[in-house]
């Protein structure tokens, strides 16, 4: 039997299977984090439906290698300093201070705010042991608990992406492979027999266990890296968000459709053909948005203008816009509000000249015109009802002779006879009034005093006006 010496393979042995164990064992070494509830900034969200954000979120970092204290742990400290909620602690210094005694290393804050029809999530991560704000994510999402998850997702990817790599198991096997070549101080020179080793030794039938060397393998991904100048556009990939540049994508070897965009910039589309093992890599200088003009004429002048629910001033005006369509409002007291769309041409001057129509108040002659008018033909109904229950004491009359059924027929026909007179009168000076009435405008003219209701319902306009 042939000796070997096996102390120095069991040492590469052990170091090559402690690489290769599964990479699951290792996860969740990132920093200790405490994520605070997610604050509603004026938008109106149930208190149920920020806790649920705040734990999707608290899920999605802690799968990506984040370390999440539980956030039962933060409020038991929380009451600890006799706050009244779990929520009240949205002040900086307040959940850095709170960071620090549960023995973090860092904090996360998260808002949720309405501009416009769009919300908007933020998420900024402290370093707690400098006091100062490191990171910080960025999403915009229609305002839907839908369209909220998936700027949540969003948001977590993109810090997710901060967290440093690791070494892959293969390449640190080949590191010690590698560093086992050199030849030992004491290795015999070609020629020389080797001298007996004092180390114990083991008989064995078979040759030294050899390390198979593992093989190279291909990644079956490749990677997908948008780089954008200037950074921060949004970027999707088959219409699905990824982030914001500079951002970097391991995809499945394929045919994708890449969409750049950023505000005030023109949109940027791209076919990427990802391969396996190999990085696929784009640099896209985008083109700043030429910027059109509005502006806007109102007859009278003074109006307050409205651009996109934005008061833009009082007409007339100008004003810088990008590209689009916009929606124009212009309101004046005493005046109907009047609305507009225009479509900016990047530069070109979009006009708009809005005519006012001026509120009348509805002169008396056509005012009591409509009163006399449907007072009368409710008296003239109530005139027809009466000579119905005549009719009905007559029909009692001839089937008994009873005298109070005539009585009864005699007092319904007066009042029925009366209705038709009264109402029929009421009907015809109501008409008359009616027609011969002058029109609201034309009274007014001549009759300048007028007590009219404000535009936006918030008081009365009182115009006075005379001459000598």
């Amino acid at each position: 039997m042939e000796k070997r010496h096996i102390v120095g393979g069991y040492t590469r042995v052990l170091l090559i299977l402690i690489v290769l164990a599964p990479s699951r064992l290792f996860a969740g070494d990132g920093p200790i984090i405490a994520i605070f509830e997610i604050e509603d900034k004026g938008w109106g969200l149930a208190e149920r439906t920020l806790s649920n954000m705040t734990d999707y979120l608290s899920v999605r970092l802690t799968r990506c290698g984040y370390q999440v204290l539980p956030r039962a742990q933060i409020k038991q400290r929380l009451n600890r300093h006799k706050a009244e909620s779990y929520r009240q602690c949205y002040d900086q210094s307040c959940q850095i201070e709170l960071g620090r005694e549960l023995a973090a290393q860092k904090s996360l804050a998260g808002q949720v705010f309405k501009i416009a029809d769009t919300c908007q999530v933020m998420a900024t991560i402290y370093d707690l042991r400098r006091a100062t704000t490191q990171y910080a994510a960025f999403s915009e999402a229609r305002c839907s608990e839908k369209e909220l998850l998936t700027a949540i997702s969003d948001i977590s990817d993109q810090l997710c992406e901060l967290l440093p790599g690791e070494s892959k198991p293969e390449e640190v096997v080949e590191q010690i492979r590698d560093g086992d070549k050199e030849p030992a101080a004491d290795a015999p020179s070609p020629g020389e027999e080797k001298p007996a080793q004092e180390t114990a030794e083991v008989a064995v039938d078979t040759k030294d266990p050899v390390v198979p060397r593992p093989a190279k393998t291909v990644d079956p991904e490749g990677s997908l890296i948008v780089r954008t100048k200037p950074a921060g556009a949004r970027v999707w990939i088959d219409n699905k968000s990824i982030g914001s540049t500079p951002v970097t994508r391991q995809l499945k070897p394929g045919r994708y459709a890449i969409k750049v965009f950023k505000s005030g910039y023109f949109g940027h589309e791209q076919v990427a053909m990802i391969e396996e093992g190999k990085k696929t890599e784009f640099d896209l200088p985008l083109e700043k948005l030429k910027q059109g003009s509005i502006v806007v004429e109102t007859a009278p002048v003074g109006a307050d203008v409205f651009i996109n629910n934005k008061k833009a001033g009082r007409a007339p005006i100008e004003r810088k816009a990008m590209p689009g369509n916009l929606a124009i409002v212009v309101s004046m007291d005493g005046y109907r509000n009047e609305i507009r769309s225009a479509d900016i041409v990047a530069g070109e001057t979009a006009r708009i000249k809005i005519a006012m129509e001026k509120i009348y108040i509805m002169n008396p002659y056509k005012k009591w015109g409509h009163v006399a008018f449907w007072s009368g033909l409710g008296v003239t109904v109530f005139g027809g009802i009466a000579k119905w229950q005549a009719e009905k004491a007559a029909d009692d009359y001839r089937k008994d002779g009873s005298s109070l059924a005539a009585d009864r027929n005699k007092m319904w026909n007066g009042v029925g006879y009366t209705a038709f007179a009264i109402g029929g009168a009421m009907l015809v000076t109501g008409a008359v009034l009616w027609i011969l009435s002058p029109g609201d405008a034309a009274w007014s003219e001549r009759h300048p005093m007028a007590i009219l209701p404000a535009e936006r319902g918030d008081g009365l306009i009182i115009t006075l006006s005379g001459g000598f």
